[in-house]
């Protein structure tokens, strides 16, 4: 893992859970917003329904390959579950570095307030030297679309670029 991001970050470590227990889904959904907003990172709320079909969908398809809009054309990022956990690191790097390549972008998801409130809170931590917060939210919006969408087809595509990802990295 690279430098500067957190080993086992946890929920109640950037968030006091025992003060949001009386809250509604709705009341801890503005506290997380209201908290991130000034911060420079990527954060949301995913209602339990969405989060399950990701979760879902990411056990079956535990890799993503995604593409970042860059000046010069595209930069692909891989991303890889970890628990609740989603590494990315650019495909460059996995490619020169194999096993030793270090995370650019973590998305942690914390689901312990799924069951009671049915939500799950999630925020990233990013390597500055790499990515941006626009560039690593235009990475968490294509996990929203491959991993939490209704459609099959999309989620689909995502399959099938993990399946190409995986057959080329095994070739050589």
């Amino acid at each position: 893992m690279s430098r500067g991001f957190t080993k086992d970050k946890t929920l109640s470590s950037i968030f006091n859970i025992e003060m949001v227990k009386e809250k509604t889904a709705e009341e801890i959904k503005q506290i997380w917003q209201q908290y991130f907003a000034a911060k420079d990172t990527v954060y949301a709320v995913i209602p339990e329904e969405k989060f399950d079909l990701m979760w879902n969908r990411a056990q079956s398809c535990p890799t993503f390959l995604c593409a970042l809009p860059r000046r010069e054309g595209y930069e692909f990022f891989v991303g890889q579950w970890t628990g609740t956990e989603l590494h990315f690191t650019a495909l460059i790097n996995i490619q020169t570095r194999g096993d030793a390549a270090a995370s650019q972008l973590i998305l942690y998801h914390y689901p312990e307030l799924k069951e009671e409130k049915g939500i799950v809170l999630m925020t990233a931590e990013m390597d500055s030297t790499f990515l941006n917060v626009a560039e690593a939210q235009c990475i968490a919006s294509q996990v929203q679309l491959f991993y939490a969408t209704d459609r099959k087809e999309i989620y689909g595509w995502a399959q099938l670029l993990a399946i190409v990802h995986i057959n080329n990295s095994t070739r050589g």
